[in-house]
C-alpha cells in the first residue's frame, strides 16, 4: 500500500512513539507527508491531562471534535513536533482532525 496516498496532513494514525528506554503505540496527528527519506512530522495524542502538572497541561491542546476524529475518548494533542520514520506508523488512518481542530493546530504551530 502506498503510504503517500494515505498519510495526509491532519489524518490520525497509530504510531509507535518512543521516549528513550520505552515507548508505546498511540494515536498521532500527521503534520507532513513522508519525504524521500521516509520521515514525516507528527504530534502525539494522549488522553492524560487532569493529573498532569500545569507545565505539561500547557503543552496539550484539547481535541474539541474527538469523536469525529475517530478517537475513543476525550483526547489532547501533545504540542511537541516529532520526526517519525514511516515504518513506525500504521499506514491506514483511524480518523482525521475536524476542520475546527485542524485550524487551531495550524495557528498554534505557525503554519
Amino acid at each position: 500500500m502506498d503510504s503517500k496516498r494515505l498519510m495526509k496532513r491532519y489524518n490520525i494514525h497509530v504510531c509507535y512513539i518512543s521516549w528513550g528506554i520505552g515507548g508505546k503505540k498511540r494515536p498521532a496527528v500527521i503534520l507532513s507527508e513522508d519525504d524521500e527519506k521516509g520521515e514525516c512530522l507528527i504530534l502525539g495524542i494522549t488522553s492524560k491531562y487532569k493529573d498532569k502538572s500545569p507545565q505539561i497541561q500547557a503543552k496539550r491542546l484539547p481535541i474539541q471534535d474527538w469523536e469525529v476524529a475517530g478517537l475513543n475518548m476525550p483526547s489532547y494533542i501533545h504540542l511537541e513536533i516529532i520526526e517519525m520514520n514511516v515504518k513506525n506508523i500504521d499506514i491506514i488512518p483511524i480518523g482525521k482532525l475536524s476542520e475546527r481542530d485542524s485550524k487551531v493546530v495550524s495557528e498554534i504551530i505557525g503554519e
